[in-house]
């Protein structure tokens, strides 16, 4: 996990807010850009377990295709239950997902992650088929649901590089921080931080009511000023022990597209392209607003729907649900780790999977001996022959 504050301090100014900081507005005028972060950090702090239902659907998907709908009429494309450890970094999602092909959502598939020993795996089955997959979570090639979890709504989903939270790019550039006060209370804080080496602007909007949590971000692309990402939470919820928690938000994703001559000729300052060749690169960036660049939706918005009556945090969990059952026998399997597939419960021996697995040595042997077996075989056939014609 990351590095915290010194646990005094976030003590002492999370006490300050308790204590009716948020009954007074004009006081947060007299915070510090660092003195926020730190009630936000505090407000993370509290929060150690998370278990609750979720759905993330998407405004750009055909409805008619048989999909959920959300309450908000958008196809759901995922609805799971979900439980997060923020001490061991466990995660556990069980639930219903749309498989996508070639950008259409075609039908859903049911998954599982969990824990098997300390190793985190994907099980997931298709409907139509009824084959079970598994595999590492982590990995690229069999990532089969990464949707965004509710983490990225309290701040603490990946938000740059180097596996960088929103905390952990406030708390970087904690001395360059610009704070503004907003006519509904809340409190809007903005940096220049650094992204895979190029920089980007920052604009996160705190609520004090919501224990400093953030309701509304956005990223903007420097120096063309383009938004890269937005997110806005539209709904928290109090849990039964006093802990405040986002519970619907929507997220948007931006490519940065490059500026197109309006008339086939002149850009959006006047200029054409051969003037822009002519420049150096350096002169073309000071430049870039005035080029028009544009910021263009990856994919659909997504909407994050939290069930508040179903949220539990630092609750007990059931810890048996981590641990994935075995498959039912007569299943067929396809594991991504070992590269192939097999019948659950045909054999007993549970080396047999791993016994038939054909290694690229074992490949390159088969394959010289049956050519040797073809040559020797075409070879006494040829002689054969031969001997029949010469008689």
């Amino acid at each position: 996990m990351k590095r915290f504050y010194d646990v005094l301090t976030v003590f002492f100014l999370f006490m300050a807010v308790a204590g009716g900081l948020e009954s007074s507005p004009g006081n947060d005028t007299e915070l510090t850009g660092k003195e926020i972060i730190s009630l936000f950090r505090a407000s993370l702090d509290q929060i150690k377990t998370i278990e609750a239902d979720c759905i993330v659907s998407s405004t750009g998907n055909d409805k008619s295709s048989g999909f959920d709908l959300d309450s908000e009429s958008n196809a759901v494309i995922y609805d799971y239950h979900w439980y997060y450890d923020f001490d061991t970094e466990k995660e556990y999602q069980k639930g219903k997902g749309a498989l996508k092909e070639n950008g259409t959502f075609l039908q859903y598939r049911e998954t599982c992650r969990g824990y098997d020993g300390d190793i985190l795996y994907s099980y997931s089955t298709t409907s139509n088929s009824g084959l079970r997959r598994k595999g590492k979570w982590d990995q690229d090639d069999h990532s089969y649901f990464n949707f965004s979890t509710p983490l990225i709504l309290l701040g603490m989903a990946d938000f740059a590089s180097d596996d960088r939270t929103l905390y952990d790019v406030l708390k970087e550039n904690s001395d360059s921080l610009k704070v503004e006060r907003q006519e509904d209370g809340s409190v809007t804080i903005s940096c220049v931080y650094r992204d895979y080496g190029e920089k980007d602007t920052l604009v996160v909007t705190f609520d004090p009511q919501h224990g400093y949590l953030p309701k509304h971000l956005e990223t903007y692309s420097i120096p063309e000023e383009t938004i890269s990402l937005r997110i806005d939470v539209t709904d928290f919820t109090e849990s039964s022990n006093g802990i405040w928690f986002p519970v619907r938000g929507r997220v948007e994703s931006y490519s940065l597209e490059d500026p197109i001559p309006e008339d086939g000729v002149h850009y959006k300052n006047g200029m054409t392209e051969d003037e822009i060749m002519a420049m150096t690169m350096e002169e073309r960036w000071e430049i870039a607003p005035e080029l028009g660049f544009r910021a263009v939706l990856l994919a659909p918005p997504g909407v994050i729907h939290v069930n508040p009556s179903t949220l539990k945090i630092n609750e007990p969990f059931d810890e048996s649900l981590l641990t994935l059952e075995k498959f039912p026998d007569g299943v067929k399997v396809w594991d991504d780790i070992l590269r192939l597939g097999y019948v659950a419960g045909r054999f007993d021996d549970p080396n047999y999977v791993e016994s038939k697995k054909t290694t690229t040595g074992e490949l390159v042997f088969r394959i010289v001996f049956i050519t040797i077996g073809c040559v020797i075989v075409f070879s006494a056939l040829g002689l054969i022959l031969k001997k029949r014609f010469a008689e």
